[in-house]
């Protein structure tokens, strides 16, 4: 199911790939990968189809500079979509956020891509 056009993402979302960690309720820890996320979500792809309206907690490990910091959200699942592969993409609208992981998805460099 894709979202629905008044409940999408108004604001840019920055392109970030890396491993992600979903707790949901079933099937409890779902690893995944981020494809891009903004101070109000995220984008996910999963193994496992997320059930759309339940929430989830969010944990995914970011190099900033030298270091490597966690951004932590809590959330609820807009839409999921078939992504091939036995893979399913996921929007995820997040609902809390400390103003630590706030500010680091703020301040997140992408990579001009020109």
């Amino acid at each position: 199911m894709s979202a629905p056009e008044d409940r999408r993402c108004k604001v840019v979302r920055k392109p970030l790939r890396g491993a992600v960690k979903l707790l949901i309720s079933e099937p409890g820890e779902c690893n995944g990968e981020m494809i891009d996320i903004s101070e109000r979500g995220a984008g996910v792809i999963t193994m496992w189809p997320l059930k759309t309206g339940g929430r989830c907690m969010i944990a995914l490990d970011i190099d900033t500079y030298s270091t490597r910091k966690r951004i932590n959200a809590v959330g609820t699942v807009v839409y999921v979509n078939a992504a091939g592969n036995s893979r399913y993409r996921a929007g995820i609208e997040f609902t809390d956020m400390d103003a630590y992981s706030r500010l680091l998805i703020r301040d997140l460099q992408v990579p001009d891509s020109t």
